[in-house]
């Protein structure tokens, strides 16, 4: 709740939290725009904030509550205490996107996708659930070179 109204409503007070709501949702998209834009993000490992650099990252893999970040830069993933949800919202959606309910990969590390849908980061492989498997083919069709 942004705002709130007591009866009787008074027309005044109505365009005042109309207003305040405006003023909130153009908030919102100016915060969802800047996040769009940014190179990387502080994330909390073992009592410190890293600065990870979305380039860095080859793919995201989810445990319970934890996940691990697997970095091109280094050979161990990072583990941090959030959810894949958290995850996914953190990282921009035009350059990330969730694969599986337990992956989420960087779409420009993708090298090939095999006859069975799953993906590959160079050697690695990464599974695609059928839940996500319309968005990844939508993904790959809309940079086809030549069709």
């Amino acid at each position: 709740a942004i705002d709130y109204l007591l009866k009787p409503i008074i027309y005044s007070k109505f365009l005042e939290a109309v207003s305040k709501a405006e003023r909130w949702f153009d908030m919102l998209q100016t915060s969802a725009e800047g996040a769009r834009e940014m190179k990387s993000a502080f994330i909390r490992m073992e009592g410190e904030f890293r600065n990870i650099d979305f380039e860095d990252i080859l793919y995201v893999s989810g445990m319970k509550d934890y996940v691990l970040i697997h970095l091109e830069s280094e050979k161990e993933p990072l583990v941090t205490h959030l959810t894949m949800k958290a995850m996914e919202e953190m990282l921009p959606g035009d350059r990330f996107m969730r694969v599986h309910r337990s992956y989420i990969t960087a779409l420009s590390k993708i090298t090939s996708v095999d006859a069975y849908g799953d993906i590959f980061l160079g050697e690695i492989a990464i599974p695609v659930s059928e839940t996500y498997r319309k968005d990844v083919y939508r993904y790959i069709q809309s940079h086809l070179l030549s069709r």
